[in-house]
């Protein structure tokens, strides 16, 4: 049956869904923000506190951005998709406005549904009864904004925190961290590993051949000697030990050494709390004859 609605009516109500929508939406950025930079701090924390391997810190991005996907449907995209009718939004701007209790949902359900004991009369009475305490309503105080105030300020607060810690050097990298798991970044650490040679960390070495890896830990003095780990393709991953520089000049200096076969490997070295990223050395073939000429 088509609905026998007032114009004034259908644009309130009209106007109330596409206020009462604003603020499910901004609620909603308001908690996946909230659970974003709060899942990233926890993660940034952990990380900080706890020597953690790559398939943990993968395991906890994955669980923040899960969870704030699962935030965001629930609290905002689900919301914003469900059809609200005229009933309904008429209930909701009763329960906001109490001058409206028992009259607005009246004039809706009158309009839309035709009974032999109602006039039409009756009808339009109703609806004239309602328009003329609706003019009187503004949307924008019936649904203000400071209804989300704890959510706002919340939110702002934790983007504040987050920018403070972002702005030092280790707070960024925790962040970026937590935010980009697989990114090649240190670890944050109170000790700290500068490889020496080769130079970088990275670098291209003859095939078959043994290369020199030389280290300086910086920091509080280590308990247990440095080591690093080598990882070539389709193996498991091979453990070397750092033995003390012989030269006395070398203060907290270490060395070993690591075969590069015919593949590509990478390394990380491990001292004290730190982990470095992962380095790269090159394979590359020795020069060799492939044709002989006559002079």
């Amino acid at each position: 049956m088509e609905s026998k609605l007032d114009p004034v009516i259908r644009s309130k109500l009209l106007e109330f869904r596409s206020r009462f929508r604003l603020l499910v939406l901004v609620r909603g950025l308001c908690c996946v923000l909230l659970a974003l930079l709060g899942g990233l701090l926890v993660h940034s924390v952990i990380d900080y506190l706890v020597v953690m391997e790559d398939r943990t810190r993968y395991v906890l991005s994955s669980v923040v951005y899960l969870f704030s996907i699962l935030i965001i449907w629930i609290l905002c995209v689900r919301p914003l998709l469900r059809v609200i009718d005229d009933r309904e939004l008429a209930a909701m701007l009763e329960r906001e406005e109490p001058s409206l209790k028992s009259k607005l949902l009246s004039a809706v359900e009158l309009a839309e549904e035709e009974r032999e004991h109602e006039s039409d009369d009756f009808r339009a009475q109703s609806q004239l009864t309602v328009i003329k305490d609706l003019r009187l309503i503004l949307i924008d105080k019936v649904l203000p904004i400071k209804l989300l105030q704890v959510w706002l300020v919340s939110a702002l607060a934790f983007t504040l925190f987050t920018g403070i810690l972002a702005a030092s050097e280790s707070g960024r990298t925790l962040l970026l961290r937590a935010l980009m798991p697989l990114a090649n970044i240190d670890r944050v650490s109170r000790n700290q590993i500068l490889v020496l040679s080769p130079q970088g960390g990275n670098g291209a070495v003859p095939e078959y051949d043994e290369i020199q890896i030389r280290i300086r830990v910086q920091g509080p003095k280590i308990k247990e000697p440095p080591y690093l780990l080598v990882e070539r393709s389709g193996e498991s991953a091979q453990r070397a030990l750092f033995v003390p520089d012989n030269n006395p000049d070398a203060n907290d200096e270490y060395t070993t050494s690591i075969a590069v076969e015919s593949q590509d490997i990478t390394y990380r070295v491990y001292a004290g709390d730190a982990v470095s990223r992962r380095y790269t050395l090159i394979s590359r073939q020795r020069p060799r004859v492939v044709k002989y000429g006559k002079t």
